[in-house]
């Protein structure tokens, strides 16, 4: 459905470097990394938005730089800014995005604004932020896409509205044939829905795999420092020093097996969740106090 290889591209001060990964039709990927990693901009060049320099993507078969058009119609996206004309209501809106798609469905954008409660007379300057996403997903659905792709999309939402949209993300997989890239820093939400974690830092990714497969090799190891070296050895850590005593963060199966068997030295062994994976793989500053 979504693969994407060797994908670059170079701005004045910052780049995208040798970024690949695919995604199937029927599964959920995160898109994880901490805020200025490039998460908006490796988006930005799967809808086309940025010129690619170097690499490729390909949607459904289709390339996105050598048939533009074809590779677009397969994609449905929400923003974490409204791209509509926010003088306009929603109709007007409506006909004047509707044309681009060669499938769009006039009634499905209908069900979806009753089922959001949406009026179509409303001006979109008077929408909330929330309702702005419910809009974008409501137009996102109504051109029967293939591949969703989600910048933040829960960011605006009320509790109940959100919830709702993780649900409804998880009905359409088993409805459509269709796939899910979902760029959020609420691992939470991941945590619910996601099949797949694809992780960024500074331009460059860490690792792209499956979330049961990544929560499976990551740990988080505690003691008192110490006892560090004698736990931990040269391991492949990332450490962090909390007066007297340490965090540590592994991503290794075989040495978690090590530490439970240990008896004689006091040590706490947890699995990782995808917030603490985010935090120590992306981890700037020195230890605490």
């Amino acid at each position: 459905m979504l693969r994407v290889e060797h994908l670059e591209k170079k701005f004045k001060d910052f780049a995208i470097r040798d970024i690949s990964f695919q995604l199937e039709p029927g599964y959920i990927m995160g898109l994880i990394g901490r805020n200025g990693a490039g998460k908006t901009t490796l988006m930005r060049m799967l809808l086309g938005v940025y010129k690619i320099d170097r690499g490729s993507v390909s949607i459904n078969g289709w390339d996105l730089v050598h048939n533009t058009v074809k590779a677009k119609d397969e994609i449905g996206f929400i923003l974490d800014q409204t791209p509509f004309l926010e003088e306009l209501t929603i109709a007007e809106n409506q006909k004047l995005f509707s044309r681009f798609y060669s499938r769009w469905d006039d009634e499905l954008f209908d069900f979806y604004l009753r089922r959001f409660h949406i009026s179509e007379h409303r001006l979109v300057m008077d929408l909330s932020k929330g309702i702005q996403t419910k809009l974008q997903l409501a137009f996102a659905l109504a051109h029967h896409p293939r591949l969703l792709i989600m910048d933040e999309p829960t960011g605006g939402l009320d509790p109940i509205f959100r919830k709702e949209f993780l649900m409804l993300l998880q009905e359409l997989l088993e409805k459509e044939e269709m796939s899910i890239l979902i760029s959020t820093h609420l691992t939470n939400d991941l945590d619910q829905i996601a099949d797949y974690i694809t992780m960024i830092d500074d331009g460059k990714l860490l690792f792209s795999k499956s979330k049961e497969e990544l929560l499976d090799e990551c740990y988080i190891v505690k003691g008192a420092i110490e006892d560090e070296k004698a736990l931990l050895g040269d391991a492949n850590a990332i450490i962090v020093h909390k007066k007297g005593r340490f965090e540590a963060f592994i991503q290794d199966r075989e040495l978690a097996d090590k530490l439970l068997a240990i008896t004689e030295i006091p040590v706490v062994l947890e699995h990782a969740t995808l917030e603490d994976i985010m935090y120590y793989r992306t981890r700037r500053g020195l230890d605490e106090n």
